[in-house]
């Protein structure tokens, strides 16, 4: 249990540490280190495709030899050569574009296609004015260009997301069901093991308690060792989130991963009524906890499982759990028409508790009926 529970702490502080890394942003985009290479001059279309190009990528001087630009692009110094072979200027303004620049990539990257958006635009719209404006010199086709690029756009970025420490919370009570289903499974099953010696068995069945009273103490029990996982487990948000402030989506957090926990001491309950060894034991466990948390969506995000996944994954009370948990994060206002949903959800897992209860008293009363005959 002690090592289910120190594997849960080591995946939240790694989460937490991953998730605190980031910083949110707008978007800013990157240069690229480009390799400007000319066979024209004194070309004012040419001069002028490379200073549009040094205000989006890092120009990079480097001698026009094969041998060493092979060498610069394999090591990273640069990313992009852009040749622009002479007599391009004559063909492109002559509109016969049979000399056209070459580039030379290692790889076809986003920096890479990026310059080729750009480039692109530049030779576009100058095309367009070389074509279709009568006697425009390249001067003026190059100042129009610029200024037809230098048009921008204000974008603003609005977020409706909740808060980054929200985002966090959500992760660690996403991650608290496997842990709550392994100890518990473990630590519930190791009870009833040893409740279901023959030995004790037979002692506990002479005994004037009724078998109803002595399975409520055993549940009862049960119950108080699944409080303190819980407890724990919940204590350990405050602990590790030391700005974490008691407030509405925390308490529905946690009040969702305790009836959660009742769900894995009926099943721990269930399976302790079959489990005869500890090989079974940790078998069990593992299966059980490992399959329900894949399934459901404790470590992968359930928007990321398929239908067919997702549709068996609802007969298990780990996927109302999780949908618990991703309503809860999303949730905006906590008003009575928001929460309705994760109430149900709650219920839900509250039936699937009282029904691995009902089934593991009914196994109960028939090996009991069998051992007294």
């Amino acid at each position: 249990m002690l090592i289910y529970f120190g594997v849960f702490v080591v995946v939240a502080l790694i989460v937490t540490g991953s998730l605190n890394g980031r910083t949110a942003g707008a978007f800013a985009g990157t240069k690229s280190k480009l390799a400007f290479i000319s066979g024209e001059k004194d070309s004012p279309l040419v001069d002028g495709l490379r200073d549009y190009l040094s205000g989006n990528a890092q120009i990079i001087d480097i001698p026009d030899d094969m041998e060493i630009i092979r060498d610069a692009l394999f090591f990273g110094r640069i990313e992009y050569v852009l040749r622009v072979p002479e007599g391009f200027r004559q063909s492109f303004l002559s509109g016969k574009n049979d000399v056209e620049p070459q580039k030379t990539v290692a790889a076809e990257t986003a920096g890479s296609v990026n310059l080729d958006l750009l480039i692109n635009k530049y030779l576009g719209i100058a095309e367009l004015y070389a074509k279709n404006v009568p006697g425009i010199t390249e001067s003026d086709i190059v100042r129009n260009v610029r200024k037809d690029l230098d048009v921008s756009v204000k974008v603003d970025y609005k977020t409706y997301n909740k808060p980054s420490d929200m985002t966090e919370l959500s992760y660690y009570f996403q991650f608290i069901a496997y842990s709550i289903l392994a100890i518990l499974i473990m630590g519930i099953t190791s009870i009833m093991m040893a409740f279901n010696e023959t030995d004790l068995s037979n002692r506990n069945l002479c005994s004037p308690m009724s078998p109803a009273r002595m399975n409520l103490q055993i549940v009862l029990g049960n119950v108080t060792f699944a409080l303190a996982v819980w407890a724990a487990l919940c204590a350990l948000v405050f602990i590790m989130h030391g700005n974490v402030v008691l407030n509405a989506a925390i308490a529905l957090l946690c009040i969702n991963a305790l009836v959660f926990a009742f769900v894995s001491l009926s099943i721990g309950f269930l399976a302790g009524k079959f489990i005869k060894s500890h090989g079974a034991q940790a078998a069990v466990a593992n299966v059980i906890s490992l399959g329900i948390s894949f399934l459901s969506g404790v470590f992968v995000e359930q928007e990321l499982l398929g239908k067919t996944v997702l549709a068996i994954a609802s007969f298990t009370p780990g996927y109302w759990y999780i949908r618990s948990v991703n309503e809860i994060k999303n949730m905006v206002a906590f008003s009575a028409q928001n929460i309705v949903p994760v109430i149900c959800n709650i219920l839900i897992q509250l039936g699937f508790a009282v029904a691995f209860i009902i089934i593991a008293l009914v196994v109960t009363k028939q090996k009991n009926a069998n051992l007294a005959n």
